[in-house]
């Protein structure tokens, strides 16, 4: 197991990056795929040799985009990333999408590692549909994140929230994020990112690296944070870590692959702190758990 170090000091958003609630230029909730994948067409136009764009599926006339995002230097780590896999969580893929611009567009060294020797596989809108009605499941109606094999649950009531589905990889969404792994079988971990309500970032646990990660990364930004934001230092801990059950998720698959599954969620409202869903703080507080638990991992896991 990987002796994780956090960044000696740790990694800072860019107060510049925007928000994505009603106070915001963009509301999130009101949008669809397309605001998430301008992002990633504006870069892929950018860096046509670095950036290779594929349409992965199509679901109700909604595309499942997927894009590579290749080292430019030598290759240590490949890192499958997959957001808004329920599409009421837009945090989680505008946060990445900043992420990915300010990686290949601002010349920021601390984020060299990242830049020069990770490929980035991303499929940035996993529910296209869900994302554009503001709603978990898909357009049949399941819980993409319940649709997986192995631990599918066979007999969960349709009208649940975490219906699965008839039987596991029925959808096109499921088949396309399986296809991912298919292709990414040296994968040094697999990111599984989600929005969680107003509640504090965690990670979920299932037995691998998780638990040590969150008590690197989570300490130290708790720090950080009650730093920044006087209404926070009274809380001890300002990042979780739980275990997940086994029912058909995502990271179920992942893990049956052999890969490691880091199932992140940041939130839609940081309690204390934020107002509105996806507000600027929170989105802010988001980029710095992603980037700095990227920072951890590659710095700290071996080279593949």
């Amino acid at each position: 197991m990987a002796m994780f170090v956090f960044p000696e000091t740790p990694w800072c958003a860019p107060r510049s990056i925007p928000g994505g609630s009603c106070d915001d230029a963009v509301v999130l909730t009101e949008a669809s795929e397309q605001v998430i994948y301008d992002i990633y067409d504006a870069l892929a136009e950018a860096f046509p040799d670095q950036i290779k764009k594929q349409v992965m599926g199509e679901v109700m006339s909604h595309k499942i985009n997927r894009y590579t995002i290749m080292p430019r230097k030598a290759l240590w780590h490949r890192i499958p990333v997959v957001t808004l896999l329920h599409g009421r969580e837009a945090g989680c893929a505008w946060t990445a999408a900043h992420f990915f611009r300010l990686l290949l567009l601002e010349d920021d060294p601390r984020l060299d590692i990242l830049r020069n020797h990770v490929c980035f596989d991303v499929i940035p809108v996993a529910n296209p549909w869900g994302f554009a009605h503001d709603l978990r499941k898909n357009a049949n109606g399941i819980d993409l994140n319940r649709n997986f094999a192995p631990d599918f649950v066979y007999d969960r009531d349709p009208e649940s929230s975490e219906y699965g589905g008839p039987f596991p990889g029925s959808e096109t969404e499921t088949q396309v994020l399986m296809q991912l792994l298919e292709e990414n079988k040296d994968a040094t971990v697999v990111l599984d990112y989600h929005n969680v309500g107003n509640r504090y970032p965690l990670f979920y646990t299932y037995g691998g690296p998780e638990v040590q990660l969150a008590e690197t990364v989570f300490p130290a930004l708790t720090k950080k944070w009650q730093q920044d934001y006087p209404q926070l230092r009274d809380v001890p801990a300002l990042g979780l870590h739980k275990p997940n059950g086994h029912e058909g998720m995502f990271a179920d698959y992942i893990i049956s692959k052999g890969l490691w599954a880091l199932t992140m969620e940041t939130p839609m409202t940081m309690p204390g702190l934020s107002q509105t869903k996806f507000d600027t703080p929170t989105i802010h507080i988001s980029l710095e758990v992603l980037v700095n638990t990227l920072l951890t991992i590659t710095a700290s896991m071996p080279k593949k």
